[in-house]
């Protein structure tokens, strides 16, 4: 009896220190926007921030969107412009599912790398929050937390956001501009 009690504890210890939850279910997401990432639609869907429905951002924001991703290695594109170029680039659990990182415009250089192994799941949804302030901050919160797990500062608008994902022949799910009540 006592084994098996703390073999309970043990996963639910593990299940609170990673950000996948097992209890979000697709049904709780129906608000979403949803985009499947095979690697070959990379950064196809421009979207201006300024058309996102669930936008919550507040005063000193430019955007506050939840989201949510399943499985490995996807990105985010940050971007002046629909057809620009250059922009940055988050890497969502990528370099073998161990690393997060906001990329420079060219993607050769990491500005900000962090750990985050176990972040995602390839059955179970991770949530997200991106803020981009209008001072420029980019930041990324696991789930409901307060404080970012990683973040930037850039000294320029970015108004435009698109999703890929590195073409390793599995496909990603994000589901993004979330309602806030999820």
């Amino acid at each position: 009896m006592c084994k098996s009690l703390n073999f309970v504890l043990f996963f639910a210890l593990i299940g609170a220190a990673l950000s996948f939850d097992k209890n979000i279910k697709v049904s709780h997401l129906a608000g979403c926007r949803e985009i499947v990432l095979d690697g070959k639609n990379s950064n196809t869907l421009q979207t201006p921030i300024s058309s996102l429905s669930n936008n919550n951002a507040l005063s000193n924001e430019v955007l506050r969107m939840r989201f949510f991703g399943l499985d490995f290695d996807f990105y985010i594109f940050l971007k002046g412009s629909a057809t620009a170029n250059s922009y940055h680039r988050a890497v969502i659990s990528g370099w073998g599912r161990k690393l997060c990182a906001i990329q420079a415009l060219n993607f050769s250089t990491n500005l900000a790398e962090i750990n985050c192994e176990g972040l995602q799941d390839e059955f179970y949804y991770s949530e997200f929050t991106l803020v981009i302030t209008k001072d420029g901050q980019i930041q990324f919160y696991k789930s409901k937390d307060t404080k970012p797990f990683m973040s930037i500062q850039v000294n320029y608008s970015l108004p435009y956001i698109s999703f890929g994902k590195f073409n390793d022949g599995r496909k990603a799910r994000v589901l993004f501009d979330c309602p806030r009540d999820i």
